[in-house]
């Protein structure tokens, strides 16, 4: 059984729960304001892992249907555009089918380990293969990076894809975001709310 203090907290706690509504309505209008805003963008952040990108997609997916602004999708954990390169996968590919050739070339002027022709061939050859084996992996990303660029924004509009290149000799840091997906006003690699000083 229930006793009459207790039905009285409960009285209580309804008729204190009723004075608060109001605050709670007028807040919830205020976010809903805030969020329709044209001044308002989303930046969706993911990798290309199958169940973020899934996540991802929902989200910019959920954003058009309320007609919000996607400003951004930035993507981690990217390989670098310099894998796509096809003078560079054919560079791989006579570095890794020419391994012996070169390292001998190499062992000729080469002092001290590099005078070891069998060594250096190993290590151009296995050079060669993994340059085309992230090769594949990045075809696969960039495939995918086209699939969300036809993702539609508010107002029907597509979203644009940028390309943040690294500069040629200088290794991408790992867990570096190596390009966005822009909606216009956000520039690659500066993925920040416009007016917002730096």
């Amino acid at each position: 059984m229930l006793g009459s203090q207790f039905l009285g907290d409960i009285a209580e706690f309804f008729i204190l729960f009723q004075t608060m509504y109001d605050g709670f309505v007028d807040r919830a209008h205020a976010v809903t304001r805030l969020l329709a805003d044209r001044r308002t963008t989303f930046v969706v952040v993911t990798t290309l892992d199958p169940a973020p990108v899934r996540e991802a997609e929902f989200f910019i997916d959920a954003l058009a249907d309320r007609g919000f602004d996607l400003g951004a999708v930035v993507l981690n954990k990217v390989l670098p555009a310099f894998l796509l390169d096809r003078a560079a996968a054919a560079a791989a590919r006579v570095v890794a089918s020419e391994a012996d050739a070169v390292a001998a070339r190499v062992a000729e002027s080469g002092r001290g380990r590099l005078a070891d022709a069998d060594m250096v061939a190993r290590v151009l050859r296995e050079m060669g293969e993994s340059f085309l084996n992230y090769r594949v992996i990045a075809n696969r990303e960039a495939e995918q990076r086209a699939e969300l660029s036809r993702k539609p924004r508010a107002g029907g509009q597509r979203a644009l894809l940028r390309h943040r290149h690294p500069r040629p000799g200088r290794p991408v840091a790992p867990g570096r975001t190596d390009l966005a997906l822009t909606g216009g006003r956000v520039r690659p690699g500066r993925a920040r709310a416009p007016g917002l000083r730096e």
